[in-house]
């Protein structure tokens, strides 16, 4: 796995770091906080209650810092954070163009970073149970061939609850870092079930194995129905977008999206383009990547 080199045009990084191991945010957690924080961000992390969300949001918003001034050769408290109109973050007077997103489970913090390209990131844990079951959201923001499939899994003869529950998560995390990679989001009219995935590999590799053989189009043309409208920008024609997914440990899935350039292609993004990049917290609650 690389180690981080700073920003090239023709990537898209990913930085991911477990969490399972820090009960709370006293201790390392707090000198982690006190090391890479600004204000803005502890207001943030002690408004928070639930002492595991309180843990994900330090973390999280420490190695956004620590990940952007990589790129942007700053100390990354001098980093400044805005919104789009769309509610997207975006880092406030980038030297290099750089891009990022950011997500949290309760086990793993990942940021994702391109320059001058949009991208989203997603992450969930497989072992994670929802109010109804998978199956209600499934119904409501798969397509018909995506559910098809999901079903097939749990019919007589079919596999196992454990690859049932890992597709799942990668259809719906893929989807979320879509939405997030277009500044979108799922109240802004745009049919999840029209977002389509499908894999050419039916299994992902645990550990350091990323797969990018994932087919997206979006069912119904570029555009919906006056029911269902899909706004005009950013384009949003299915060769215009790279995904990926990997699953950095047994039971944490995390998905990318980004936009392509004009002059990449399929291919190219197959072979060349994802980094990951594992990140560790060392006593002195310093962040390195490995």
């Amino acid at each position: 796995m690389p180690r981080c080199s700073g920003a090239r045009g023709d990537t898209v990084d990913v930085y991911w770091i477990g969490l399972d191991k820090y009960g709370g945010c006293d201790g390392l957690i707090k000198v982690v906080g006190e090391r890479y924080l600004c204000e803005e961000d502890w207001e943030v992390v002690e408004s928070t209650k639930d002492e595991r969300t309180k843990v994900q949001r330090l973390v999280s918003r420490a190695l956004r810092r620590w990940v952007l001034a990589q790129y942007e050769g700053v100390e990354g408290k001098e980093l400044a954070f805005g919104k789009d109109d769309k509610g997207k973050p975006y880092l406030r007077g980038s030297r290099t163009g750089v891009e990022f997103n950011v997500t949290h489970t309760p086990s793993v913090a990942s940021v994702c970073v391109g320059r001058d390209r949009a991208v989203g990131v997603d992450a969930e844990t497989t072992s994670r149970r929802t109010k109804g079951g998978v199956e209600r959201i499934a119904k409501r923001w798969f397509s018909q061939r995506e559910l098809s499939k999901l079903e097939d899994m749990d019919s007589p003869g079919g596999t196992s609850e454990v690859p049932r529950m890992r597709r799942f998560y990668r259809l719906w995390t893929l989807k979320e870092a879509f939405l997030k990679a277009t500044g979108l989001g799922i109240s802004s009219g745009i049919s999840l079930r029209r977002c389509a995935f499908d894999f050419e590999d039916e299994e992902v590799e645990t550990g350091e194995s990323i797969s990018t053989k994932i087919r997206f189009e979006i069912l119904g043309g570029e555009r919906g129905g006056s029911d269902n409208p899909v706004p005009p920008e950013p384009t949003l024609l299915g060769e215009d977008w790279g995904f990926a997914t990997f699953e950095p440990r047994r039971g944490d899935i995390i998905s990318l999206c980004w936009r392509r350039k004009e002059d990449e292609s399929a291919q190219e993004t197959k072979d060349t383009l994802v980094r990951p990049f594992i990140c560790t917290i060392t006593p002195e609650g310093e962040i390195t990547s490995m």
